[in-house]
């Protein structure tokens, strides 16, 4: 069929559209960059499918529409990528950039600090949490499978329990090279300036973005950085779910991406008024995510004995979240310090599928949130390098149809 006559017979009935929602994650991003990755991913995989049932193929549509900040008369021009078969429902991809919003003030010995802790804390919890012993054979709780170790298994040389004391080593042994006699030879002068150049980079450059995001003090500067891109997230999306087209509406997100996209949906999820539209999300999609780490740094902020303060903190991020233990706090019904949570849960039926690979050390099987489909990838690629193949990973995109099936058909 030709091209112009499949856009002519472009579907227009409202509310049958499908919108994705792509957030970045850490990392020197340039505008249209992750959009323009996603959805390359998804139109090959889209048409894959078509070919095979001899269908019409889609095409890539650039569209413009005008969004409002709900309330308000302040409007903003939002750019969105069209996958249109002209027969079939329209699947419009928009991105959602905050790279700008990092001011990269975080330092390295902040980096550091941030690294010890998590791995402390993961050490404290598998404490806490031993392994059971089920009908004679000696298995994790399924929660606890899967979560730093690519065998499925925790073992205590895991590599985020080693990772603050690994870090501080290596910037130790580039301390010592740098005031070194030896630094004068050209080969030393060179190693040593490469592998500072790399140090920092991963440092401030990527892990800098995660431990500006995660600041907990509400007076500091990156905690006011924080905000805003929640902030610009949740209205971005709200005027995407107000659109009559869409019937259906995901979000997709990598690496700090999907702390971004958590928080944002969960803002959504613990808003007083529940508004129609938000029935409309129907999936959240991760790949590369740190979520159950940083899940870790945060419990850690409460202290075990405010009682009542860690059960109002729980209820306020409880979107699709599996309860923590405490050590020491067994708070059961007949307590009077039991807090009868009366707050918002508006997203009780979003579908997350999550994608991690055994090479990637940031991701992992999330365990910590109710995650319908935790999907292991094998990209063969370097350790490490992982962390940025996902976009290009093909069979990523073609589980991603198959399990929203009804919405990116």
């Amino acid at each position: 069929m030709d091209q112009a006559k499949d856009i002519s017979a472009e579907s227009t009935v409202k509310g049958e559209h499908t919108a994705i929602m792509v957030i970045h994650g850490i990392g020197e991003q340039v505008p249209f960059e992750t959009l323009d990755m996603f959805a390359r991913g998804i139109l090959a995989s889209l048409n894959d499918r078509a070919k095979s049932k001899e269908t019409q193929t889609y095409r890539p549509i650039h569209r413009q529409r005008t969004c409002t900040i709900p309330g308000t008369s302040e409007t903003w021009l939002e750019n969105c990528i069209s996958l249109d078969a002209g027969n079939s429902p329209r699947i419009d991809i928009y991105e959602y950039y905050w790279a700008h919003e990092m001011t990269r003030q975080v330092t390295a010995k902040d980096i550091v600090k941030w690294m010890k802790d998590i791995s402390s804390y993961a050490r404290k919890y598998y404490g806490e949490n031993p392994k059971k012993d089920v009908e004679g054979k000696c298995k994790e709780e399924p929660r606890l499978k899967n979560l730093f170790e690519p065998s499925g298994q925790f073992h205590k040389s895991g590599y985020l329990r080693m990772m603050g004391p690994g870090v501080r080593l290596l910037l130790l042994g580039l301390t010592i090279l740098e005031s070194s006699a030896l630094r004068s030879w050209p080969l030393i002068q060179w190693v040593f300036n490469f592998l500072m150049a790399k140090a920092k980079k991963v440092l401030i450059d990527y892990i800098g973005d995660v431990v500006a995001y995660t600041a907990t003090d509400r007076k500091a500067h990156l905690f006011k950085v924080r905000q805003s891109i929640l902030q610009n997230s949740r209205l971005m999306l709200e005027s995407i779910l107000k659109n009559d087209e869409y019937g259906s509406v995901i979000v997709a997100s990598h690496s700090l991406g999907t702390v971004v996209g958590y928080d944002t949906l969960n803002r959504i999820h613990k808003l007083p008024k529940k508004e129609k539209y938000f029935d409309k999300i129907k999936g959240f999609i991760t790949f590369g995510s740190p979520l159950d780490k940083i899940a870790f740094y945060f419990r850690e902020q409460i202290a075990v004995d405010a009682k009542i303060r860690l059960q109002m903190i729980n209820n306020l991020h409880s979107f699709k979240k599996v309860e923590m233990k405490y050590p020491g706090i067994d708070i059961d019904a007949s307590d009077h310090l039991k807090v009868v949570d009366k707050t918002s849960n508006n997203l009780k039926n979003v579908k997350w599928i999550n994608f991690f690979d055994r090479n990637d050390p940031v991701s992992g099987n999330l365990d910590l949130y109710k995650v319908e489909e935790n999907h292991k990838l094998d990209m063969k690629e370097p350790f490490g390098v992982t962390h940025v193949k996902y976009w290009e990973h093909p069979p990523m995109y073609k589980k991603i149809l198959n399990s929203f099936s009804s919405e990116l058909s």
